[in-house]
């Protein structure tokens, strides 16, 4: 727990000092959410869905001491049942392969949740 205590400070000064220079107002974050598969009940099992919440909690407490807002999307709402792959394709078509060449895992389903945000995807 301690880790994620460092991670999430390093996140806000990784915003204050990298990231965007006009202000931060709102921040959305999938929150996790548990899937029977196998891949699940490994995660379930390890704890690793624990610790993912425990840190969207501790995000959520990071931004409002900022005064930013931080609002949880659940999977559900933004891609339902959509694969990853189906996903991305979707993004890709939007986006274009060039504004896409350095995504990484789930930055797909990050840029997709702000996409579904604005009313794009």
């Amino acid at each position: 727990m301690e880790r994620a205590r460092d991670q999430s400070g390093n996140l806000w000064d990784w915003i204050h000092d990298e990231g965007p220079k006009e202000s931060l107002e709102k921040v959305y974050c999938e929150m996790p959410s548990f899937f029977v598969t196998n891949r699940g009940m490994v995660a379930a099992e390890s704890g690793s869905l624990i610790k993912l919440t425990y840190f969207v909690g501790l995000l959520a407490g990071m931004f409002q001491e900022k005064n930013v807002l931080f609002e949880v999307v659940q999977i559900q709402q933004w891609k339902g049942q959509l694969p990853k792959e189906v996903v991305k394709k979707r993004i890709l078509k939007v986006l274009g392969s060039s504004a896409c060449s350095e995504f990484r895992l789930d930055v797909w389903d990050a840029v997709g949740m702000g996409l579904w945000k604005k009313g794009i995807l």
